[in-house]
């Protein structure tokens, strides 16, 4: 098992993840993306998005993305978690420990003050799973989208 940042040639594969994980993640009908977009965004030359994938007998199995924002309190930049998926087929092989260690020593590395990330409610295994890593899951905190 191998994790590393996306390449160009992994664009169509990262695409079908994507799908995968808007339709295990009940969303499909609110994904809208096509792969030359994806490699603006990601190739960019201030990206805009980051990606890291991970690879399982060479095949790319998972992926995490990732941006930079800004907490106002602590002056410093934060990682937020936008997606994480991982293969049905390739779980429960260490492949998101591996997945959540990468962007952790990245924020460490960049000097971030933390790296933060939405769970649902009704996804007990990745509360359990955050929870086993470490993270603070906060109850008290109401996600709120204002669709344009």
């Amino acid at each position: 098992m191998k994790v590393r940042p996306v390449t160009r040639t992994d664009i169509s594969r990262l695409v079908e993840l994507m799908i995968a994980f808007a339709r295990y993640d009940g969303s499909a009908g609110e994904i809208n993306i096509d792969s030359k977009k994806l490699e603006e965004v990601l190739f960019f030359e201030q990206p805009e998005l980051y990606t890291i994938v991970a690879e399982d007998d060479g095949e790319v199995v998972a992926f995490l993305n990732y941006f930079y924002n800004y907490s106002s309190f602590e002056l410093k930049k934060c990682i937020w978690v936008e997606d994480v998926f991982v293969s049905e087929s390739a779980r429960r092989k260490g492949i998101g420990d591996a997945l959540f260690d990468y962007v952790r020593q990245e924020a460490k590395t960049s000097d971030c003050a933390r790296v933060e990330w939405l769970v649902r409610r009704n996804n007990q295994s990745g509360i359990d799973f955050y929870n086993k890593l470490g993270a603070e899951v906060d109850d008290g905190t109401i996600y709120v989208k204002w669709k344009l």
